[in-house]
């Protein structure tokens, strides 16, 4: 029997760090996917992905290294569900991991609910699932210091929805009921060098604590109500929309590994923070850009950015979230 689990990609529309103290955000799943395959095998531990050309082969959980994060999900995982007799692993990522999309949620995620539902016999149910996306958070959160939770509710849940982390996992759902208008103003462009979740996230950590930091901070709070004002209202953002998002970068500018050189760019283009906008997505370096603004208006933008490599994104707002699939079954 096979196991294949199907974990969408996710990314941060609003709320980025003031989630960490507790506030709301807003996050949609992504039309990228990191898809893993597990079955049981008799000659140890074997670990395959798109990514590398060789597979992995370990004789026992043992000798699976700690600094290798495929590895490690995969011991823990193996451990957590009293599985010891081997299993061939093999996982599918569609998206880069310098876009920020989640594949370390995807991962730590998918190969849990794979090894729970080899070594029960079972797909996962709601409540499992959840249960088992509080303990693959807990893992992601002891290996990179700083995290809220949302990837994982977003990625079990799906769609596009305003996010509150509670004391455990789904946290506070609110689903927006018709998005079809503002999906249309909504486009993703990724393409940069990325930077290392956790090094980022300890950099933010000391900047947040300044001046410009705690003001951007409450800048941050009030733009996700904003952004949730103009999701749930439906319609076109108006003009105090793309001020209120400019503003919030200019304080961001300040902070490390933001891309100022790029933003650059795209303040010199007609119309910016006026009648579209932009900002960072997730930790805040150079990987996945949110930009805001009808098709015409935002044209400049995407040709200026295909030139220097970057690509858009496909962002449905309303794809379906992790699914669990046993194959081979007679």
């Amino acid at each position: 029997m096979t196991i294949q689990v199907t974990i969408p990609g996710k990314v941060m529309l609003s709320g980025e760090y003031s989630v960490l103290s507790g506030k709301p955000c807003i996050t949609t799943a992504v039309d990228r996917w990191l898809v893993l395959e597990i079955e049981a095998h008799r000659e140890g531990f074997l670990l395959e992905s798109n990514l590398w050309p060789e597979p992995e082969v370990y004789p026992s959980l043992e000798h699976m290294p700690s600094h290798d994060l495929f590895a490690l999900a995969v011991k823990k995982s193996a451990r957590y569900c009293y599985w010891e007799a081997g299993a061939k692993v093999r996982i599918v990522n569609s998206f880069p991991v310098t876009y920020g999309l989640g594949s370390s949620s995807a991962l730590w995620l998918g190969v849990l609910l794979g090894f729970h539902s080899l070594r029960y016999g079972q797909t996962p149910s709601e409540g499992q699932m959840w249960s088992l996306a509080q303990e693959a958070f807990q893992w992601q959160k002891s290996a990179q210091s700083q995290a809220s939770g949302y990837d994982f509710a977003t990625q079990v849940h799906g769609g596009c929805f305003w996010w509150r982390p509670e004391e455990a996992l789904p946290g506070a759902i609110r689903a927006y009921p018709n998005l079809s208008k503002a999906s249309s103003w909504l486009r993703l462009i990724a393409g940069g060098q990325g930077n290392q979740t956790k090094e980022t996230l300890e950099d933010m950590g000391i900047w947040l604590k300044t001046s410009v930091g705690q003001t951007y901070l409450e800048h941050m709070e009030r733009f996700t109500g904003t952004f949730d004002g103009w999701l749930r209202r439906g319609g076109e953002p108006d003009g105090a929309f793309f001020a209120q998002m400019g503003a919030l970068r200019a304080l961001q500018r300040e902070a490390p590994h933001f891309p100022r050189s790029l933003e650059d760019q795209l303040i010199s283009l007609q119309g910016c923070d006026e009648t579209w906008s932009f900002k960072t997505t997730g930790a805040g370096g150079e990987d996945t850009l949110l930009v805001v603004g009808s098709e015409e208006a935002t044209a400049g933008v995407f040709a200026g950015l295909r030139a220097s490599g970057w690509q858009p994104e496909p962002l449905s707002m309303a794809g379906d979230g992790i699914k669990v699939v046993r194959k081979g079954l007679v």
